[in-house]
């Protein structure tokens, strides 16, 4: 089992993302869900659980839990809600914890760590909005990647090989999903849906790097796809209905 802490995902007070993050905050919600078995990899279907929930783990390799903080190899990051947002390392017995970042000091969540181990991801939070920044694993290197106009949502991920991050970013009324590199260059847009047409919120990497797991939705329906990081290949999962899938996390199944 699983204990979700209440410290992450917490935001400045009326601060509104686009992306999987309540727009309420300053309570955290714990997503969990169950397994969608896709060609020999498995994912989570997440929907919103109360505070301080245990979840069940099931196999590994196919766990995640919003409330959760990201894991290096023998180190994790996390946000905490102390004397200010910031992201901190500790081990994983709990201890030896260390500031890491504060962004620019006005609230920072989601840090996910690169498989490499050796850069962190993470949206920051400005009166205006929200942006991407990046940094190293020590905190060093802080760069912005994204504006804060973009108001870039609160779940990215890194691709296997580390050399891209996928992210959520609310560019003039729409909401798609877009890569880029570590370096701020290189951003790719993988949809490109109008204002006032279908939101996509991409979640997470296939372990082959082949595929991103998006949620749709329409008309106040959601569903689940998959798209080739290219943009090519969309396929639909799940049929749209009512249930609203939230931080999906694709792993293996075995």
């Amino acid at each position: 089992m699983l204990r979700a802490h209440p410290e992450r995902h917490i935001l400045p007070p009326g601060v509104r993302v686009a992306g999987d993050v309540p727009a309420t905050a300053r309570r955290a919600k714990v997503a969990a869900g169950h397994r969608q078995p896709l060609g020999g990899t498995g994912f989570l279907l997440a929907y919103d659980r109360p505070l301080d929930a245990d979840i069940a783990v099931g196999r590994a390799g196919v766990l995640h839990a919003q409330a959760e903080p990201a894991s290096g190899a023998d180190r994790c990051s996390q946000a905490f809600n102390g004397h200010r947002d910031a992201i901190w390392s500790m081990t994983l017995a709990g201890a030896d914890r260390h500031w890491i970042t504060s962004c620019e000091g006005h609230g920072v969540t989601d840090p996910e760590v690169s498989p490499s181990g050796t850069m962190l991801a993470f949206t920051c939070f400005s009166r205006t909005g929200s942006a991407l920044f990046a940094s190293r694993a020590d905190g060093s290197h802080l760069q912005q990647l994204k504006p804060f106009s973009d108001q870039v949502g609160s779940k990215e991920d890194w691709s296997p090989d580390s050399g891209r991050i996928m992210f959520i970013a609310q560019a003039g009324g729409a909401v798609n999903t877009a890569t880029i590199r570590p370096d701020g260059t290189g951003l790719f847009w993988v949809t490109h849906y109008p204002a006032g047409g279908p939101l996509a919120f991409g979640n997470s990497y296939s372990p082959d790097g082949r595929w991103i797991v998006l949620r749709l939705e329409n008309d106040g329906l959601y569903a689940l796809y998959k798209i080739h990081p290219d943009g090519s290949g969309l396929q639909q999962i799940t049929p749209f209905s009512t249930f609203r899938p939230r931080g999906m996390a694709w792993g293996s199944a075995t």
